[in-house]
């Protein structure tokens, strides 16, 4: 199996082309992936939106990712905690994670539960502005049992304990490489948020901010090769632009989040260069907008913003309250 079929999954992509994966030659085993939506970070943690947690999939990675069919896969860890296997306690208080054993960071130090609990340290201080808080809400403690095994405790009975550490928007980052870009110091700790030592298949080796990442392979990369030497993410333009790089010309393998009209997309996949895939998700493109406190110095302007957007939904016209 190539690793064609992983990074459409990793990286959400919304567009599939027609190109051969029969070559053998280092040129025929890059992969290029449009982005209009650039990346401007690799680091989830600090990041903006759902462009900069795609781009650090492939370096970072969580204990355990989330399948189509919603189970859970493990990555870092070396089975899914269940009530069953006694990872998941009977009173819901606790879960305990074990790693697989021999993981290594992409410059070859071993991974351990310290790099875990520094991550949830590191994101839960306030001053750190990290962006995903949520994966660790509830949490009082978390225990390093061993080197691989890992406790994490909760204030009150916890019906999914699986949220610290499970999917790419929670991955582990290295402890040595972040311990001193904690609180107010995360944003400007450049080389770690743009090229952070990992555990996935790939390695940053290029980032230009907001338009381009260029990914070689891991070195201490656990798994089996990737068949892909090289990987891009090109930022820039316009989801038509990238639409049409695919699809007309045939100028790259992927290109994501297609925000353009169903006919004008159809009418580009007619070429026959590449094909349109959706992929399943619980995304919402939305705009949230305050109007309880809605203080804008212009009145008109402030009722303008209040009409055109009713609180009571889209209406009946739509077919989509909201």
């Amino acid at each position: 199996m190539t690793r064609r079929p992983l990074l459409i999954l990793a990286l959400c992509a919304a567009l599939l082309a027609a190109c051969s994966s029969s070559g053998g030659d280092d040129e025929d085993r890059h992969l290029l992936l449009l982005q209009w939506q650039a990346p401007s970070i690799v680091n989830p943690y600090l990041s903006s939106g759902t462009k900069d947690v795609l781009s650090a999939s492939l370096v970072l990675e969580p204990l355990a990712a989330i399948a189509p069919d919603g189970s859970y896969v493990p990555k870092l860890a070396d089975e899914i905690p269940t009530v069953a296997n006694g990872g998941i306690a009977g009173d819901l208080m606790s879960v305990t994670w074990r790693l697989k054993e021999g993981l290594l960071w992409s410059d070859g130090t071993p991974v351990t539960t310290e790099d875990l609990i520094f991550t949830w340290e590191w994101c839960v201080e306030p001053a750190t502005g990290c962006a995903f808080t949520t994966h660790f809400a509830g949490i009082t403690r978390m225990v390093a049992l061993d080197e691989r095994t890992l406790r994490i405790e909760f204030e009150q009975p916890t019906p999914n304990p699986l949220t610290a550490f499970v999917s790419s928007q929670s991955p582990v980052l290295q402890k040595a490489q972040f311990e001193s870009c904690i609180g107010e110091l995360a944003v400007a700790c450049t080389e770690p948020n743009q090229y952070p030592v990992g555990t996935g298949p790939y390695v940053v080796e290029e980032f230009r901010h907001e338009d381009t990442v260029v990914y070689a392979v891991n070195p201490h990369w656990r798994g089996e090769e990737p068949w892909f030497r090289t990987v891009e993410i090109k930022g820039g333009g316009s989801a038509t632009d990238a639409a049409r790089t695919v699809l007309e010309e045939g100028g790259a393998d992927y290109a994501w989040n297609l925000q353009i009209p169903p006919d004008i997309r159809a009418g580009m996949a007619a070429k026959g260069l590449g094909r349109v895939q959706a992929g399943f998700a619980a995304n919402l493109e939305h705009l949230n907008l305050m109007q309880a406190n809605n203080r804008h110095p212009d009145p008109e302007m402030q009722a303008g913003l209040l009409s055109t957007f009713p609180s009571h939904g889209n209406g009946t016209e739509s077919a989509r309250p909201s």
